[in-house]
C-alpha cells in the first residue's frame, strides 16, 4: 500500500470514529474536501474495501459505514456505547419577539394592476410557505444530518403576548446538520412537538421520528450559536401524520 493509499485510510478512520451514526460515500468525500483533502469517490471505495477486509470498518443501514466494533474474548459484540443513543441537545429558552399588533384596515377599493399583483406576490409565496407543514420526517440513522432533539430548560412554548426564542451553542449542534442550516437561504427550519415514534417496516429499515404538529420558525446565527425564533402563533398539524392515524385506528374511521 502507497504512503498516500494510508493516508487517505487513517483520514477517513478518524473521520468515522467521530461520527457514531456512520457516513455515505459521499458525505465522506464532501468531509474530506472540506478539510482540503481533494479525494475522488473511487478512491473513497477502494479505501473502505481495503479497511473492510482489515476489519475495521463495516457496511450498514442506508449506505452507511460505520467503525467496526470491537468483539470480546466470547466473540460478542461490545455493548453499544452512549453515544449511539439518539441524546437530546441542552438549550436555552427566553422570551422571544412581541406580538405584532394589527393595524385598520381603511375601508375602500383596491385598483386591480400588475405592478399590485407583483408587489403581493411575495406576501402569497410566504403564505404558502406558512401553510404547507409538508412531510417532516427523521430517521434514527439519519440523525444529526437533517434533524435533532432538542431540551429547553425553561418552557418554551410560545404565548399570546410573545414568542419564544432557543438559544442553542453551536458546538453542540452536529456538523451534518450545521452545514445544512448554512446552506439554508430562506432561514426557516421547522420545530416539531410531540414527537411519534415509529417502529421499523422491517429488518432493513429504521425507526423513524415524526412531529405531530410544526411550528415553522426563523433562525440566525452567530460565531457561537444558533437561534432558533418560535413565532407567536399555533402550530400546524402535519397532515400526513393525521393521515396515517385515520388510515390505521378503526375509531377515527368510524367517527369521520
Amino acid at each position: 500500500m502507497t504512503d498516500a493509499g494510508s493516508l487517505v485510510q487513517d483520514t477517513i478512520f478518524r473521520v468515522l470514529e467521530a461520527a457514531p451514526r456512520g457516513r455515505t460515500v459521499e458525505r465522506l468525500r464532501t468531509q474530506l474536501a472540506e478539510a482540503g483533502a481533494t479525494v475522488g469517490k473511487d478512491e473513497i471505495v477502494r479505501a473502505l474495501a481495503n479497511m473492510n477486509e482489515r476489519q475495521l470498518v463495516q457496511f450498514g443501514a442506508a449506505r452507511r459505514w460505520h467503525v467496526r466494533r470491537q468483539r470480546d474474548k466470547t466473540g460478542t459484540a461490545a455493548p453499544g456505547r452512549p453515544d449511539e443513543y439518539l441524546v437530546a441537545i441542552l438549550c436555552q429558552a427566553t422570551a422571544g419577539e412581541a406580538a405584532a399588533v394589527e393595524p385598520d384596515v381603511q375601508h375602500g377599493r383596491i385598483d386591480a394592476s400588475m405592478d399590485l399583483l407583483r408587489q403581493l406576490l411575495p406576501y402569497y409565496q410566504e403564505a404558502l410557505r406558512h401553510g404547507d407543514s409538508g412531510q417532516p420526517q427523521a430517521f434514527a440513522n439519519q440523525y444529526g444530518e437533517n434533524s435533532a432533539l432538542l431540551e429547553p430548560d425553561k418552557p418554551w412554548w410560545p404565548k399570546a403576548e410573545h414568542g419564544r426564542k432557543l438559544v442553542i451553542p453551536l458546538s453542540r449542534v452536529p456538523d451534518g446538520l450545521r452545514s445544512r442550516l448554512a446552506k439554508q437561504h430562506t432561514r426557516h427550519l421547522l420545530l416539531g412537538y410531540p414527537l411519534h415514534l415509529v417502529a421499523p417496516r422491517n429488518e432493513e429499515s429504521d425507526v423513524s421520528i415524526r412531529p405531530v404538529s410544526v411550528f415553522r420558525c426563523r433562525f440566525d446565527q452567530t460565531d457561537t450559536h444558533l437561534h432558533i425564533r418560535v413565532p407567536v402563533a399555533r402550530p400546524t398539524i402535519v397532515r400526513d401524520w393525521l393521515r396515517d392515524q385515520v388510515k390505521y385506528t378503526p375509531m377515527l374511521q368510524k367517527s369521520s
